[in-house]
């Protein structure tokens, strides 16, 4: 399901929200920069949401201290609540509501995950939802496979890596690594 909405900003004229969240655990989260200039930055970041039912809250995040907190209001609305670590009264106020149809999302974002290969099949397991995917060998995928081979491992065991990638649609969905850029530890 796709959210969107716009949030004031201070140096631009709105910041354009999309939020996908997605069966599987994951949200998709971009923010553009809109300015008069043309040139629009935009942030991404994919991670794990959850909803807490008894107070129909969708929290993103898994990290405590930078919850991001909505209220699901009906099956078309997300409302901004509250991000941890921040003062309220700072906070912007603001909506999201559905969109229709759900907007595909390619943006590269940072990923950590447990990389590994199994009968020449590589895969990323996604740290934050724990949802595996098949790594494709297009991109840095050789940088990747690189690494793995060189860092001290048991044999059919997954290293943690870290990667700027996309998901990329398909059957099946499937990570690409745009930019390898480091193997954390071994597991």
């Amino acid at each position: 399901m796709t959210f969107t909405g716009s949030i004031p900003c201070e140096d631009c004229l709105r910041v354009d929200v999309v939020l996908n969240i997605r069966p599987d655990g994951i949200y998709q989260l971009r923010k553009t920069y809109v300015s008069e200039k043309g040139a629009s930055p935009v942030q991404s970041q994919m991670g794990k949401w959850l909803h807490e039912p008894k107070e129909n809250l969708l929290i993103l995040g898994k990290e405590v201290g930078l919850l991001k907190t909505y209220i699901i209001e009906g099956q078309d609305r997300l409302r901004f609540v509250g991000w941890q670590g921040t003062e309220n009264e700072s906070q912007i106020q603001y909506e999201l509501t559905s969109s229709s149809p759900p907007e595909v999302f390619d943006d590269v974002v940072k990923i950590r995950g447990l990389f590994g290969v199994e009968n020449g099949v590589a895969t990323l397991e996604e740290c934050s939802s724990q949802v595996r995917f098949p790594v494709s060998k297009r991109g840095d995928y050789p940088s990747a496979i690189q690494n793995y081979m060189n860092t001290p491992h048991d044999i059919n065991r997954s290293i943690l890596i870290s990667i700027l990638g996309k998901l990329v649609p398909g059957a099946p969905e499937e990570i690409v690594i745009e930019q390898f850029r480091n193997c954390l530890l071994y597991t």
